[in-house]
């Protein structure tokens, strides 16, 4: 997913948004001018969207930090027993994940304060709702470069 896309509502967003948002058609005959409105202020909220790019980047982050582990142990570990270079190779991992998880839960911390600004506006929070949803669920880009590994006949 890139970061452009989180501020994307098509058809079925609109409508999804409206479902949680839980107001009725019926009752309120303008509800597609208002959902836009409230679309439209939580896309221009700065500090907001400031909050959902640090979101996006410690996602990347957790992505980037999955990569190098794979990228490390397929160089370094032995497919056919665990050895204590593996083993450092997960402590080391593990002590990044960690940093990388109090960073996240700062900004958990403050997600809450922040989307107050929208608690009156059900369409407005439940957008919020679907944008962060969208970082937390995004799938990691698979990494594109071949990997080689130093036995490859094609190695120099």
């Amino acid at each position: 997913m890139e970061f452009s896309e989180i501020n994307d509502c098509d058809r079925y967003c609109f409508e999804n948004v409206r479902q949680l948002a839980r107001v009725s058609t019926s009752s309120n005959p303008n509800w597609k001018r208002d959902l836009l409105q409230a679309i439209d202020r939580v896309r221009s909220d700065a500090e907001w969207q400031t909050y959902l790019r640090e979101l996006y980047d410690v996602h990347l982050k957790f992505c980037l930090l999955g990569d190098e582990k794979r990228e490390e142990l397929s160089r370094d570990a032995d497919p056919h027993n665990v050895t204590p270079r593996e083993i450092a190779i997960d402590d080391k991992y593990d002590a990044k994940f960690k940093e990388v998880q109090a960073t996240l839960q700062t900004l958990y911390y403050r997600q809450a304060d922040l989307q107050r600004r929208f608690g009156a506006n059900p369409f407005a929070f439940q957008f919020s709702i679907v944008q962060t949803s969208r970082i937390q669920n995004a799938n990691c880009a698979q990494q594109r470069s071949p990997r080689y590994t130093p036995n490859d006949a094609d190695d120099p």
